[in-house]
């Protein structure tokens, strides 16, 4: 079976770590996180 995979994007650090681990171990994610996306006006 393949690994899902979902990145998780906020600039908040602790729900950027409870999203993570919720999915990881909830989910069986694989999961990448980012601080924020640049934005361009």
């Amino acid at each position: 079976m393949k690994n899902k995979r979902i990145l998780i994007v906020d600039d908040e650090e602790r729900i950027r770590e409870l999203v993570q681990i919720c999915l990881q171990d909830l989910g069986g994610w694989d999961t990448l996180t980012k601080v924020k996306i640049l934005h361009i006006p």
